[in-house]
């Protein structure tokens, strides 16, 4: 009995799924270290490091007013308030950035755990895809086990995250929405597995 083709496009999935999260899981456990370096690199940017704008506008004011006159004020008054107006939405939207990107603690030390944990179900899951694609008796089982571990640990992960309180927003998605697409991904798989026909593993089974 031939092999079935949902085997090969489900195993071949898997292997892509499995391959992807075992890189980014391993990027989860370096993720504190580069979060450390990012916050250094930051930290010692010069907090002016761009040239006084009043001054600038000051200095344009006393070469424009004394080269065209007093019809030029009115210009230079509307570019001052534009000025100010963009440096107040620019100040405002990297207020709101900074709240947004805040790693707390609790964040890089489950960030580590998560990603070691990840990278164990992710290599099972690729492992499974393989076996399932040559289409290996224990690959049926094995689909299983991967796929439900790999669900209930994406609705953990999910947890965990959402307990971080004091954590910004784009710590929580990072890991959250990936989390979110995986857990559609391993339903999308678990129904195909479920529906399809499955004899051929029974039969190979039993031939052994």
């Amino acid at each position: 009995m031939d092999k079935p083709t949902w085997a090969t496009v489900v195993g071949i999935m898997m292997i892509l799924i499995g391959g992807c999260g075992t890189i980014n899981n391993v990027k989860k456990i370096n993720a504190p270290k580069a979060i450390d370096m990012a916050s250094e690199i930051m930290n010692n940017v010069p907090p002016e490091n761009t040239p006084d704008k009043n001054q600038d506008i000051s200095e344009n004011q006393d070469s424009t007013y004394q080269s065209t006159g007093r019809e030029q004020d009115s210009v230079l008054q509307n570019r001052m308030e534009q000025d100010s107006m963009v440096t107040a939405m620019f100040e405002k939207y990297f207020g709101s950035m900074e709240k947004m990107m805040v790693f707390t603690d609790y964040y890089k030390k489950w960030i580590v755990r998560l990603g070691i944990i990840g990278t164990l179900i992710a290599l099972l899951y690729f492992l499974a895809g393989i076996l399932l694609t040559l289409g290996k008796p224990i690959a049926l089982k094995l689909t299983y086990i991967a796929l439900l571990t790999n669900l209930a640990f994406m609705i953990f992960q999910i947890i965990i995250m959402s307990m971080d309180k004091e954590g910004g927003m784009l710590s929580k998605m990072s890991v959250n929405l990936g989390s979110y697409f995986t857990i559609f991904l391993d339903l999308v798989l678990l129904v195909i597995v479920f529906a399809v026909d499955k004899s051929f593993f029974y039969r190979s089974k039993e031939i052994q």
